[in-house]
């Protein structure tokens, strides 16, 4: 299982929390990448550093890895941005059930606001409108790949956690 999202949807918080109640192995795909490839830089650094192109095809090897090593029984978060590579999009569409955590701008950048040092760049005056653009881009693309949807924007991490595990359980007995 893979959740997909803009940064701040939860991806991290909700992914440790569903693992948990399913007896899963969590993985984070940004903290991977940043230990596979980063000397002690962030994914975000290294996007900063390399640029998109380069940064993408380390997160698909990244993902890719993370897949042959779970064998299905993880809870992977991706990066934010993953669905923009057409590889990472292959790979998340065939090896795993995409959980789509979707939160409105406004409410990505307050959550953001409330830890600036973790990411300083969406707490800049032009945050929502740059969140914004990212949803138009991506939403098509995290849509696509969905089979479960989510309001991450209106419930706890735990409440997220606990839907989705009833989901999951739900689709495994029909």
């Amino acid at each position: 299982m893979a959740l997909v999202g803009l940064r701040c949807s939860g991806k991290s918080t909700v992914g440790r929390l569903l693992a948990e109640r399913l007896g899963r192995r969590f993985l984070d795909a940004d903290e991977e990448l940043a230990r596979r490839f980063g000397g002690g830089r962030t994914a975000g650094e290294l996007l900063a550093e390399l640029g998109e192109p380069a940064f993408r095809q380390l997160e698909w090897r990244t993902l890719g890895a993370l897949f042959s090593d779970s064998a299905g029984d993880s809870v992977i978060a991706t990066g934010g941005g993953a669905v923009t590579s057409a590889h990472c999009r292959e790979l998340l569409a065939r090896r795993a059930l995409c959980v789509y955590l979707r939160a409105e701008p406004a409410v990505l950048c307050d959550r953001a606001s409330r830890d600036p040092a973790l990411r300083p760049d969406l707490v800049a005056g032009r945050a929502v409108l740059d969140l914004e653009r990212q949803l138009e881009l991506r939403e098509p693309l995290y849509l696509d790949l969905a089979a479960v949807i989510v309001d991450a924007g209106a419930r706890t991490p735990l409440e997220l956690a606990e839907s989705l595990e009833a989901e999951l359980r739900s689709r495994t007995r029909a």
